[in-house]
């Protein structure tokens, strides 16, 4: 038996956002995944935060927990998929691999890619969100989106703060249920949303990593800084042709 992924788009993500059918979402990046198969030997960065071994662990044991959760997804890059099954059934076993509903992970920056992000944006912008994040995240508001609350994460060091987890469950005493939780926080997404989510499962809890960035003035990914992106899709996820 081989580890399956569905291909899941936007159209995805967007018919629960619309029908406010909570879930929360996790995105297992190559970094995260060579972490978890430990093919990258004692793996000691990624990004430009830093993945500790009592991080990578912490990471692990969230999936091998809480990966039958009901409405918690696990998206996958399709090449980090590949590599899954080349792995011994001894392996896949023991971190239960072979029973998570794997999803493809990258139906954000696809569309964005595209230009095709607006339906998104459009959608979000009829919700509550509190945006976890870096400092330069908080320009969404009046541009992208508006939050009710901002959560700030150190730049450098990501969501390796303990108090992050307490934070959210504050908000949610605070606000109540219904709410989209944004959550830009390197490898802290894979620890903080799988021990969120059974007491948050009223609520939105979404991975959406570095797909805010450029609209915040941070192009990180190769595509971000592409002339063509910049002058053209960037423009059409925004609307402004």
């Amino acid at each position: 038996m081989l580890v399956h992924m569905q291909m899941v788009g936007l159209d995805w993500h967007l018919e629960r956002l619309r029908n406010r059918k909570y879930y929360s979402w996790v995105r297992y990046g190559d970094g995260e995944l060579e972490a978890l198969l430990g093919d990258s030997g004692n793996t000691t960065g990624h990004g430009k935060y830093r993945l500790t071994p009592k991080t990578k662990k912490a990471m692990n044991d969230a999936l091998a927990r809480y990966y039958s959760e009901k409405d918690l997804f696990f998206g996958c890059q399709e090449s980090r998929m590949r590599l899954m099954n080349q792995q011994s059934k001894e392996f896949l076993k023991r971190y239960k691999l072979l029973k998570i509903d794997w999803k493809f992970a990258n139906a954000f920056h696809a569309a964005s890619k595209k230009g095709k992000l607006f339906p998104l944006i459009e959608e979000l912008r009829k919700h509550k969100i509190i945006v976890i994040g870096p400092k330069f995240l908080r320009k969404l508001s009046g541009k992208i989106f508006d939050y009710i609350d901002f959560i700030q994460i150190p730049e450098r060091t990501g969501w390796l703060n303990d108090s992050t987890f307490n934070e959210v469950l504050l908000r949610k005493k605070k606000f109540g249920n219904g709410i989209l939780y944004s959550f830009s926080v390197g490898i802290g997404a894979n620890i903080l949303i799988p021990n969120l989510h059974r007491h948050m499962q009223e609520n939105f809890l979404i991975d959406f990593g570095s797909l805010w960035d450029p609209f915040c003035g941070h192009n990180s990914r190769i595509y971000m800084m592409e002339k063509h992106w910049l002058k053209h899709e960037f423009k059409r996820n925004l609307n402004a042709h």
